[in-house]
Order: structure tokens, then C-alpha cells, then sequence
């Protein structure tokens, strides 16, 4: 009963709609529904694009984009990855778009286009630092280590992986507003 009011709109409440929506969709994903989560991301994102919400617009581009990947639908999760990042490129520099350039990266690194990945890693390194934040940089150098193991440049992978290490070490035990709550890497 309060699933059909509530995807009906009749409480005249669209952004909680939409809320509502996007954790049905993270409901689904945990339970391991892929498809029904991105169907209601996409319906979420509708509802927060009519009610200007870019922010959440762009997040839910983020998830689609993470389990097409997780699902193997790499070109499809591309899409949505790039689709996510002209959002993020609209509004102030924030996490949510180092996530989008390390997800992009990963995904050419998935395709096993490693040049293309490492121009979003370096973006992605760029912005992280200026956001200060030790647990996107770790995030950036795990990627430059899988960058470096696909190039066979073991010894720079190895680097790489213990300076994510170091900034995992500096990074605060608790989980900030940095972070997704569907992991991409």
C-alpha cells in the first residue's frame, strides 16, 4: 500500500518521491537485482532532473554507470560514466566528480585503453589533491598502480600501491561524505 501511494505522487512530495526512489534502488542492489536498481536509478534520476537536483542527477548517473560495469556492460557504463561527468562538470569541484574520473578511468582501463584511462587518473589525481582528501588519493594511486601493472611497469605499480597505503593510513576511520554508496573500484 505505501509503496503504490508513494510512486504514485499523491502526497504531492516529488523530491521525497525521488529519495524514495533512489533508496529502493540501493534496496535492489543489495539484493542483488542489478537491472531493477538501474531501472529505478533511471527513475529517480528523471525526478531529480525535473526537480533541478544536479547533484543527485549526477550520483545516480555514478551507480547506473558502476553496475553496468559490474554487470560487464562496459560501452553502456561509459555512457552513463560520461553522461555523469558533464553534470559534475556544471556545479563546484566536489568528490563526486574524482569519482567520476577515477570510474571513467577504470573503465578504460577495463577496455584496456590505458592512455585514455591515465589522462582521467591524472584529472582525477589533480582534483583529489586540491580537495585534500586522503581516501580519494588512495583511491587515485590504486588506480596508477593498475595502470602501471597493465603498462608492465611492476616496480611503479608497487610504488604506487604502498602511497595508497599511506594515504589510507592518513585517511580518518570514519567513511565522509566523500564516498559512494556503491563502491566502483
Amino acid at each position: 500500500e505505501f509503496r503504490r501511494v508513494l510512486f504514485r505522487s499523491k502526497l504531492n512530495m516529488p523530491y521525497e518521491v525521488a529519495k524514495a526512489t533512489v533508496w529502493a534502488g540501493l534496496a535492489a542492489y543489495q539484493d542483488r537485482k542489478p537491472f531493477r536498481s538501474i531501472e529505478l536509478f533511471e527513475r529517480g534520476r528523471k525526478k531529480m532532473d525535473a526537480e533541478g537536483n544536479l547533484a543527485w542527477v549526477g550520483v545516480l548517473g555514478l551507480f547506473q554507470s558502476t553496475i553496468l560495469r559490474e554487470e560487464g556492460r562496459y560501452f553502456e557504463a561509459l555512457k552513463a560514466c560520461k553522461s555523469a561527468q558533464q553534470v559534475f562538470d556544471s556545479l563546484p569541484k566536489s568528490a563526486k566528480a574524482v569519482h567520476a574520473n577515477l570510474l571513467r578511468a577504470s573503465l578504460h582501463l577495463d577496455l584496456v585503453q590505458p592512455a585514455l584511462a591515465a589522462t582521467w587518473i591524472i584529472q582525477a589525481h589533480r582534483m583529489a589533491d586540491e580537495l585534500r582528501s586522503s581516501h580519494l588519493l588512495r583511491d587515485v594511486h590504486r588506480l596508477f598502480g593498475r595502470l602501471s601493472e597493465i603498462q608492465g611497469e611492476n616496480d611503479d605499480a608497487v610504488a604506487y600501491y604502498r602511497q595508497a597505503l599511506e594515504c589510507s593510513e592518513k585517511a580518518p576511520l570514519h567513511i565522509g561524505s566523500d564516498t559512494l554508496k556503491i563502491p566502483y573500484l
